[in-house]
């Protein structure tokens, strides 16, 4: 960096070659074979070494990397002050730390999509400790075993932060990315690519949220969400800023709350139409087994008691069948949440001549809601309730609507509430396709069960 912030080059050693004459680089790269094995990394210098060394002429220009620590950090809207902490300090704290793990790791990802290689998570680690001296562990045999380690399994700071973000990816991109020509692009199973976007500088971000703030036009309010959206998605994982916070930063998502949709679509292309496409005959199928139930009998009874004929109340009472079968347990695990209090939760309905501030006295949860203004048999409008703020759909089809909610806990990464953490669960599980971590309760996987055997 000018005394400490400088550029740190690095190159691939490989584990056995023919000793070459002392090299040194006249620009800083760090050089990835497309090998997974583990290959130790060589910091070099203006010293002539007599280590056996890859001359970065030799390979192509695709294998180089360039892991230029201050430049990515003055392009990060955290970036100027970490280095103005640094300079001021010397020293670089546990939350400092945590924001650097981050920020690299982000990196790595739009570099080299959710899964790099061994080799580019030591050049990121060995690119930190040389950036930063003081994270340098003195005791460990590489100096960087904290950040990241690859020996007897891997672990570390930064591998955590990897697996983190990967938490949550669909089946589909939960698999290593190809080989293939350009950076950044993950492999799903239908054979499509999604690019990740750069994170965008301080500069280019303030431009395009002041842009979504101003705008009259929802196409452009649009552009420029997308054109944010990998440095928004960053932001919302790594601060954890409050929902209150996001509003305000966004406040397009309380007029166009079908952002999420598209935000949605840009983290998990492959499954962001699951639930549009599927909810029909999924809907059929569990008003069927909620027929050979007892305890489906009085929700099966208010379903034919409806003018049926009407696609919306089947799509409706799927949902519902779904809330009466997915009790969750109360947060000390000794008794089941009420119906009520589950649906309340979800959705609530409200007479259509009631002004919604008056509707939005009546809900005690904070987190993401359906607030609907009709009845079961008739809905006229529906607004995804947020805090204090009632977000106005487009459309009153409650299928979009609970595909909307469902996203908001993603995109806004909210933890499911207590009493519906089942049905959340399901959905993710049964019509997302999304990872879980541990085991899924019995009653999804009699439910699901008992739905692929009626779709048969």
């Amino acid at each position: 960096m000018s005394s400490s912030h400088h550029k740190t080059s690095f190159m691939i050693v490989p584990e056995s070659n023919s000793a070459m004459p002392g090299t040194s680089l006249s620009s800083s790269s760090v050089l990835l074979p497309s090998c997974s094995s583990d290959v130790p990394l060589q910091m070099s210098s203006s010293h002539h070494r007599t280590s056996s060394m890859v001359n970065p002429s030799s390979l192509p220009s695709d294998k180089k990397l360039d892991f230029d620590m201050k430049k990515i950090l003055e392009g990060h809207n955290r970036g100027a002050s970490i280095l103005e902490e640094y300079d001021r300090l010397r020293l670089i704290s546990p939350t400092t730390r945590k924001q650097v793990i981050s920020i690299m790791a982000a990196e790595l990802v739009a570099v080299c999509g959710y899964y790099p290689t061994m080799q580019q998570k030591h050049a990121v680690a060995k690119a930190i400790i040389s950036f930063f001296p003081e994270l340098k562990d003195p005791t460990g045999e590489t100096g960087y075993e904290h950040i990241y380690c690859s020996k007897g399994g891997q672990s570390g700071y930064l591998f955590d932060k990897l697996k983190n973000i990967r938490r949550n990816l669909p089946d589909s991109a939960r698999m290593k990315s190809g080989k293939g020509k350009g950076k950044g692009k993950v492999s799903t199973s239908k054979g499509t690519t999604k690019r990740l976007e750069a994170v965008l500088t301080s500069e280019e971000m303030k431009e395009a949220e002041a842009l979504c703030r101003n705008s009259t036009d929802k196409n452009t309010v649009r552009a420029a969400m997308a054109k944010c959206s990998t440095s928004r998605h960053a932001w919302i994982q790594d601060q954890k800023p409050f929902m209150k916070d996001i509003l305000q930063r966004y406040p397009r998502y309380r007029d166009m709350p079908d952002l999420v949709q598209q935000d949605f679509q840009e983290i998990y292309p492959d499954a962001s139409d699951s639930l549009l496409k599927k909810w029909d005959g999924h809907a059929m199928a569990l008003l069927a087994y909620a027929s050979t139930c007892r305890e489906g009998k009085e929700i099966n009874d208010e379903y034919h008691a409806l003018l049926k004929t009407r696609q919306e109340h089947t799509q409706l009472f799927g949902f519902l069948v779904l809330m009466k079968f997915l009790p969750s347990y109360n947060t000390k695990g000794k008794g089941r949440v009420s119906q009520a209090d589950m649906e309340h939760c979800i959705v609530h309905f409200h007479d259509v001549h009631r002004p919604v501030t008056e509707c939005l006295k009546d809900t005690a949860t904070r987190r993401p809601s359906l607030l609907v203004k009709g009845t079961k048999n008739n809905v006229e409008e529906i607004f995804l309730q947020i805090e204090e703020y009632a977000c106005p759909l487009h459309t009153p089809n409650i299928v979009n609507a609970f595909d909307i909610l469902f996203k908001s806990y993603y995109v806004y990464n909210l933890a499911y509430p207590v009493p519906a953490s089942i049905f959340y669960l399901y959905l993710q599980t049964q019509i997302f396709g999304l990872h879980h971590d541990g085991k899924l309760p019995p009653a999804i996987r009699e439910i699901a069960s008992a739905v692929n055997a009626a779709k048969k």
